[in-house]
């Protein structure tokens, strides 16, 4: 009988003994230095990676312009944040689009160190500002684009 109350007890506790054994082996796993099995787990992935991406939005999207008058300096600010994991080179231009037709305001390449923001300031003048048209910041190798509009 004292052989069956323990066994009883053993069947209930084995369930929570396999799961605390499991549990302190995965955090031996993943504390310790065991470099090869992590990059294998990585691999195959299974063990979660951070991602790798780019953010590209207009500083103060709520100071963009609506409407501006002919040849008048038209200001805004581009910020690229570089979450690449490394050092990135951007090659970026600024366009204008009118209909089908799309002219280049300003174009350059820049390096952002990882994790790090840059902001770029943009003073433009367009010459026809009867139409609707799109201002557009794209990241040329990254193929990422914001815009917005101004005119009528």
């Amino acid at each position: 009988m004292r052989e069956s109350m323990i066994q009883h007890v053993l069947f209930r506790c084995a369930p929570l003994l396999v799961g605390t054994i499991l549990f302190v082996g995965i955090l031996l796993l993943f504390t310790g230095e065991n470099a090869a099995l992590r990059q294998t787990l990585l691999a195959h992935a299974l063990l979660p990676q951070s991602e790798e991406t780019t953010e590209l939005y207009f500083d103060a999207p709520e100071q963009l312009p609506p409407s501006v008058s002919a040849h008048q300096a038209l200001h805004f600010t581009f910020v690229i944040h570089n979450l690449e994991t490394i050092d990135y080179q951007y090659t970026y231009a600024v366009m204008v689009v009118r209909g089908d037709t799309q002219s280049l305001l300003d174009h350059g390449t820049l390096v952002v160190k990882n994790g790090q923001y840059a902001f770029m300031g943009e003073q433009v003048a367009l010459k026809d500002v009867t139409h609707k048209q799109q201002i557009v910041v794209a990241l040329l190798n990254k193929k990422q684009s914001i815009d917005f509009w101004v005119g009528r």
